[in-house]
């Protein structure tokens, strides 16, 4: 897949992926939450808001990107990110926290290429150390469809 190697060969900043897929754009879909949500459990959780169908014909790709700032109530913490394609993890992210409350930044950028078909990408998180809570807030998903044949 050109787009792809191209994109790993390169700082993959928004830019760079604009221009390796302008004329090839297919669909897009953009999902922007300011409310936050939190949770306090070890259970990977789906985000809410963070989920979206799409359906991809033979020669697309789905690009994926997620950002988000995250908190946790305790120092030590650490929090997990997960993107699913359906049942099926696709990329995991680990952050851990020295202090309670400091906000940081996460974000998830992937590329799919799935067979023909209509998936349901979502993004989950959880706190990886223990119950206790962890919140997003100001996310936003961005999903690129976009012809590579």
């Amino acid at each position: 897949m050109a787009y792809a190697d191209s994109i790993r060969a390169v700082t993959a900043t928004m830019s760079t992926v604009a221009s390796l897929i302008e004329g090839t754009l297919v669909d897009k879909y953009v999902i922007t939450s300011v409310t936050s949500h939190a949770l306090a459990t070890t259970t990977l959780t789906d985000m809410t808001s963070m989920t979206q169908s799409v359906t991809v014909a033979t020669g697309e790709a789905v690009f994926f990107y997620f950002t988000g700032v995250c908190t946790v109530g305790t120092a030590s913490d650490g929090i997990e990110l997960q993107l699913n394609r359906d049942a099926t993890s696709l990329c995991l992210k680990q952050m851990g926290s020295a202090s309670a409350n400091d906000g940081k930044d996460m974000s998830i950028v992937y590329i799919d290429a799935p067979a023909a078909g209509t998936y349901t990408y979502k993004v989950q998180f959880r706190n990886y150390v223990g119950a206790r809570t962890a919140t997003f807030f100001n996310r936003q998903m961005v999903i690129l469809k976009v012809q590579y044949t």
